[in-house]
C-alpha cells in the first residue's frame, strides 16, 4: 500500500512538472542603425531590428554621456521591423550617445552596442569691411 502511495505522489509530480509553464526562448536582438542627416539641432536617424519574440514597445535613449548618465527617451514607433527616428532641439557641436530599449512580455532588452553621432558646429561668418569715404548716389571709394 506504502508503494502505491509513492508510486501516485511520483506520478502526480511528474504530471504538475510538464504542466509548468516554460520559459521564453533567449532574446535575439540585432539592431542596425544609420544616422541619415544632421544639422546643428537635429538629427534623423532610421535603422531595422530583428528580435527573437514579438515586441510590446521601443524606445531609443541618448545622452551627452557615454555611461547614457541622465539619457533622455523617445519612444520609437516601427513600420514592420525598420524604424525612424528624429531628435531636435540638441545642442551643436555636441556628440550624442544612444541606444535602444526592446520591452516583451517576458522582459526588456538593450542593445549592447552604445552608438554615437555630433551634431554640427554653428559658424558664424566673419565680415569684414574697409573704411568707405566718397560716398556719392551711385558709387563709393573704399
Amino acid at each position: 500500500m506504502k508503494k502505491i502511495y509513492i508510486l501516485l505522489a511520483v506520478v502526480l509530480l511528474g504530471l504538475s512538472l510538464t504542466t509548468c509553464k516554460k520559459d521564453a526562448v533567449p532574446d535575439k536582438l540585432t539592431v542596425t542603425a544609420e544616422v541619415k542627416e544632421v544639422t546643428t539641432n537635429s538629427v534623423i536617424i532610421e535603422g531595422s531590428y530583428e528580435y527573437s519574440m514579438e515586441i510590446d514597445e521601443f524606445f531609443m535613449f541618448y545622452s551627452t554621456t557615454e555611461d547614457m548618465n541622465g539619457a533622455q527617451c523617445v519612444k520609437v514607433i516601427p513600420e514592420g521591423n525598420d524604424f525612424r527616428v528624429e531628435l531636435t532641439n540638441l545642442d551643436d557641436n555636441t556628440p550624442y550617445f544612444y541606444n535602444f530599449v526592446f520591452t516583451s512580455e517576458y522582459n526588456s532588452v538593450t542593445t549592447e552596442d552604445v552608438y554615437v553621432f555630433k551634431t554640427w558646429e554653428i559658424k558664424i561668418p566673419t565680415v569684414t569691411t574697409n573704411y568707405i569715404s566718397k560716398i556719392e548716389e551711385t558709387s563709393a571709394e573704399c
